[in-house]
């Protein structure tokens, strides 16, 4: 790979500018809506349903957000009923445990029937194919920055 002269031609720049579009359009998409919560809310209703009974700790890894700000969605999210917290046993530690509640499954349904045409709307603009190129390519380069670098979280 050549190296690009300057940052902002680099992959990593232009990684981090789509991202940051793709975090206007979501919040502007959910405001517009006026859906009640934030995308990382949404985000982590989402997981829940991926991971019932996940624990904060593990939560907070795959959000990539440190435990406090991870607690403040969660707080958020329980006190909307959303979510409920318990306590469980990990090992031999206690641990909070987190499931999503019925309404929080009908509010990720309501939000998915609501938002589905941005989806629809990309697809007419960018193929399946290239869609699905991108995501490997990530995961792929997400892979390797996993094996290379530390997260404290």
């Amino acid at each position: 790979m050549k190296v690009p002269e300057r940052y902002t031609e680099s992959l990593f720049y232009q990684i981090e500018l789509t991202s940051k579009y793709f975090k206007y359009l979501i919040n502007q998409v959910f405001e517009k809506l006026d859906i009640k919560i934030s995308p990382d809310n949404f985000a982590v209703l989402d997981i829940l349903i991926q991971a019932p009974d996940i624990c904060q700790r593990d939560l907070a890894k795959i959000l990539l957000k440190d435990r406090a700000n991870t607690g403040k969605i969660v707080n958020s999210l329980e006190e909307k009923g959303l979510v409920k917290r318990f306590i469980d046993i990990k090992g031999k530690r206690l641990v909070k445990k987190l499931r999503i509640t019925d309404e929080g499954h009908k509010c990720v349904k309501e939000i998915s029937e609501k938002t589905k045409y941005i989806a629809k709307l990309f697809d007419k603009q960018v193929m399946h194919e290239e869609q699905t190129k991108v995501k490997q390519s990530l995961m792929s380069i997400r892979s390797f920055l996993k094996e290379n670098i530390e997260t404290n979280i």
